[in-house]
């Protein structure tokens, strides 16, 4: 633009035509600026183990092992604890049938989180409720995956893993694999709880051989054998030493029992008082005997519960900690947010992206909105248009803040509330997004495409229907 206007003009600086281009409406609606989707505004923060499991599905089509052809993935978000299983397909059967054996292993949720595929939306998924009453399904929005951004990055994650597996194994039975990646997955460190998953969920890490185990090792146990072997002439001539002072020591307990039975034949009341008192402490004797043969059991009892105090103690430390180190990460998110993207106040324009599932093949690819009203504790914002009010709640990714006001407060319509979609269409000079399909099973003569003066099109009927059809 620059070297256009030094063509036909001069003096004209380029801080001038910057004001030109942000003061055009047009440019406004076609060039894209400063503002990601990829930046996320409102992390979610879970507390603690079956707080909320997120589960997605991966394409593994182009490359099918015999009937296996996708992979449902189960992950807890706190611990960060994945589950891998195959499909056959993504038919709501198979993923329920699936959902039950893992929630029946692990146990089921508080909240289930999935994206809005028709495999998640189906009534049979909606039915576990009836299994589990707590369970709390919730469906992201439609071609959104950052809602739930963790479990898509362990979806990439366990594709390279599952790549590499294969690379070594020289195999293409990626279901085989499929355990061992979830082993390594699950024993790998995560970057945002500091810790591997599976001791977040447990409280210890994962033991994997006879290395980590309690089992005495190898040298351990030639060092043993070398000592016994100079140990055994010592040891014999100690038990000898000791079985000569055994001896002796009975036949002087020997001799003092005698000599006090003479004496107690001399003193006959002392011996009838003797005799009466005894039963007494006999059972004393035998009271003392029972109370150290229980002392043991008991004894037992405090040391194992003792121990599982400390195991329980570790876990929930360890769990703490990992819940602690994923609510730093949200909160550090949650602040970038403002300086990449830019704070939002009441009163500013912004440009919505529309996908091109939103409008038509020339129609702009973003709209101008107005700021309306702004929800503090959840960072969301109202937007209105010239043509309505867009529906819903919309994040702070989802827009890019002009630098000049282009919409004004009297022009905006408060009258109605429209999808982007919506809105498009009214905007739209080519009537909006897509092919208009009427599906009619008569013969077209007042259906949507004849009302609209379009022809009906290969999308509107199939086969015998599709020759009864007049609007052609």
């Amino acid at each position: 633009m620059t070297e256009a206007s030094n063509r036909k003009y001069y003096n004209i600086t380029s801080t001038a035509i910057k004001l030109y281009k942000s003061l055009c409406e047009g440019c406004a609606r076609t060039r894209k600026k400063k503002g990601s989707k990829n930046v996320i505004v409102k992390p979610i923060k879970s507390t603690d183990f079956g707080n909320r499991g997120q589960i997605d599905l991966i394409d593994i089509r182009s490359l099918p092992d015999s009937s296996w052809l996708w992979i449902l993935q189960y992950q807890d978000h706190t611990t960060k604890f994945c589950i891998l299983r195959p499909l056959t397909s993504k038919e709501a059967k198979g993923v329920a049938v699936e959902l039950i054996n893992i929630f029946s292993l692990i146990g089921c949720p508080e909240i289930l989180q999935s994206d809005n595929g028709k495999e998640f939306v189906a009534k049979i998924i909606k039915e576990l409720k009836l299994l589990w009453p707590g369970l709390k399904i919730v469906n992201g929005r439609a071609r959104h995956p950052q809602s739930q951004g963790s479990v898509e990055r362990s979806n990439g994650d366990c594709v390279n893993m599952l790549k590499m597996w294969m690379i070594d194994n020289k195999s293409l039975k990626w279901s085989i694999g499929l355990p061992f990646v979830q082993l390594q997955k699950n024993n790998s460190l995560h970057r945002t709880i500091k810790m591997s998953p599976y001791e977040a969920l447990f409280g210890a890490p994962m033991k994997i051989g006879l290395a980590s185990s309690s089992l005495p090792k190898v040298n351990d146990l030639k060092n043993k054998l070398c000592a016994t072997e100079n140990t055994e002439t010592e040891e014999i001539i100690i038990s000898h030493q000791l079985n000569l002072e055994k001896n002796r020591k009975r036949k002087n307990d020997h001799n003092e029992k005698i000599s006090q039975n003479k004496k107690q034949r001399t003193q006959s009341s002392a011996t009838q008082c003797s005799t009466e008192t005894l039963p007494s402490v006999s059972a004393q004797s035998s009271a003392t005997q029972c109370s150290t043969e229980t002392l043991p059991s008991v004894s037992a009892q405090s040391s194992a519960t003792s121990s599982l105090s400390t195991r329980t103690k570790r876990i929930l430390t360890r769990r703490r900690v990992a819940r602690d180190n994923l609510h730093a990460a949200a909160d550090k998110m949650s602040i970038q947010h403002i300086r990449k993207l830019g704070e939002a106040k009441v009163g500013d324009t912004v440009q919505v992206e529309l996908s091109k599932f939103d409008r038509g093949p020339l129609d702009c690819n973003y709209l101008l909105a107005y700021i309306t009203e702004i929800n503090e504790e959840r960072s969301l914002y109202k937007l209105c248009t010239t043509k309505g009010v867009i529906k819903g709640w919309q994040a702070r990714n989802v827009f890019a803040i002009c630098k000049q006001k282009l919409v004004k407060h009297d022009s905006l319509d408060f009258s109605k509330e429209l999808g982007l979609r919506g809105i498009n269409d009214l905007e739209s000079l080519s009537g909006g997004q897509g092919i208009v399909a009427c599906s009619c099973q008569g013969s077209c003569k007042n259906c949507m495409c004849k009302q609209k003066n379009v022809p009906c099109n290969s999308k509107c009927h199939n086969g015998k229907q599709n020759l009864k059809c007049i609007n052609k």
